[in-house]
């Protein structure tokens, strides 16, 4: 899985307000991967495949 931290143009007032912050260098966007390990039993649960 994986996640950024960015400001996209458009998403919502609250997002713009941190793009505004992030064009003037304010913050700065990155990126995390995280690896998740799940069992058949539980994906199956998951799924709904019992």
């Amino acid at each position: 899985m994986f996640d950024t931290y960015d400001f996209n143009k458009g998403e919502n007032a609250i997002v713009e307000a941190g793009r505004r912050q992030m064009l003037k260098g304010n913050l700065k966007g990155y990126f995390t991967i995280h690896d998740i390990i799940i069992t058949k039993d539980e994906l199956d649960k998951i799924w709904n495949k019992n």
